[in-house]
């Protein structure tokens, strides 16, 4: 999470939020992002491929190793080509 803090969060204008596309809230990434507040706030969560047509300077992406890995680099591909 020190990425986060010292890279992502001082280069965002005010506003802006990280992009966080995950698939699962009882994640171990989705848990430790949410527990702190001081990262929390910069996030913008979507689950799977919700974040179609969105646009952000930074994004996290949760890989799940359960998924299948086609539908998961749809997902992926979906959410960078229509931002």
């Amino acid at each position: 999470m020190k990425d986060v803090k010292e890279r992502m969060i001082p280069r965002l204008k005010d506003g802006e939020k990280i992009g966080f596309i995950y698939y699962s809230d009882t994640s171990e990434l989705y848990k430790l992002l949410m527990s702190d507040s001081s990262i929390a706030n910069y996030i913008e969560k979507y689950q799977g491929n919700s974040a179609q047509g969105k646009e952000g300077k930074f994004w996290i992406v949760e890989v799940d190793p359960k998924k299948d890995l086609h539908a998961y680099l749809q997902d992926l591909y979906t959410g960078i080509t229509r931002a």
